[in-house]
This record gives C-alpha cells, structure tokens and sequence, in this order.
C-alpha cells in the first residue's frame, strides 16, 4: 500500500484507463484524451476531444465520450480521431460489452448499448446510475436502491439485489464480486456484493 512512483502530466483526469504499456486519461478541462507511458509518465501524445469523460479501450480502437453528446473513436496506433457517433448528452462513462459498447451518465441519461462500428444504439434502459461488466455480464445500479442484472442484447432487467434502504452512482467489477460505493446517513460504506449466475 506504497505509492510507487508520481508523475505530473498538467491535466485535470477525468477517467483514467490503462492498456498495456500506456494509460489513457480523459482530460475535460483541456478537451483532450492523452496517452501516458506507464513506466515513466511521460505524456506520449494528445487528441483533442471536446468535453472527454468517459473512456474504454479495446484491441482495435480508443473510445471516448464527450459530454455534449458524440462518441469519438481513435486509433491507438497513431493517435487519431477516425470516426464520430452522434450519442445522448451529460455521458460520462464507456464499458466495452462483447464488442459492443455500453454508454451512461448524469441528469437522468439512459443507458445505450452501442454497436461499436456504426454508432447505432441497439438497445436503452433508464433510471441507470452506474454499470459494470463481470464475465461478460451487465450489471447496473439504478434508482431505487437495487442493483440489476441486465440482459446483454436488451438491457432489460433479469434479476435484482437490493442495497436496502440505500443507493449508489459507483459500481465496480473485480473477480467474482461487485464493489459499491454507498454514503447514508452521513457515513460511507463500500458494499462487496457476491453474484451468482
């Protein structure tokens, strides 16, 4: 639990993904995603991306969303632009699903399910506050204090656990669980949440 080593890299990190030897950051600030060596620090390059939040990372291409509502898709290689998606507005966060691309934020934003190539959303489900991917496996957190399992091609809900009287905008996978980040009552909790398939 040391830190191993700091490196300044002047921007203002909004999602921070890493990708083999390079960690990719969405600066919204400064409207651009950069690519940092993961060894040293050093900032390799820059795209520009107007208001870039959210971001995920596959083997053919970078993902990125911009808050007033595009996709933006780079190539890792050069670092490029080399397509645009017009998506909703207020997306703050990218999860890749089996090729595909799940899609959500803030202000009541529905969640999308994105067909990666083309920008078409293939599916929508509302009332999302935060989603992960285990194993393949959608899951959400959604108003009403409950986290869902959602069919991978509908989004539809297929099962629930209930956080009790509590709610969540921050869920995470790790192996075999989900972490929740919960604050009631003036206290916080991280709720680990066993899954069965």
């Amino acid at each position: 639990m040391e830190i191993g080593s700091r490196s300044p890299i002047d921007a203002v990190p909004y999602r921070i993904q890493p990708a083999g030897g390079v960690v990719w950051v969405t600066d919204f600030d400064d409207q651009e995603l950069l690519a940092i060596d993961a060894s040293d620090g050093t900032v390799l390059s820059s795209v520009p991306v107007g208001r870039a939040t959210g971001i995920a990372v596959t083997a053919e291409a970078i993902y990125v969303a911009d808050y007033s509502g595009r996709l933006v898709e780079i190539d890792p290689e050069e670092p490029r632009v080399v397509a645009t998606h017009e998506i909703g507005p207020n997306a703050t966060d990218v999860a890749v699903l089996d090729g595909r691309l799940l899609v959500w934020g803030l202000r009541s934003r529905p969640l999308e399910l994105l067909d990666a190539a083309t920008g078409e959303i293939l599916a929508t489900a509302g009332g999302v506050t935060a989603v992960a991917v285990l194993d393949g496996q959608p899951w959400a957190a959604v108003q009403g204090a409950e986290i869902i399992r959602l069919d991978p091609s509908t989004l539809a809900g297929t099962g629930s656990i209930p956080l009790g009287d509590v709610g969540t905008d921050q869920l995470v996978a790790a192996p075999d669980r989900l972490w929740a980040y919960v604050s009631a009552n003036g206290d916080t909790y991280i709720y680990a949440v066993a899954v069965r398939p």
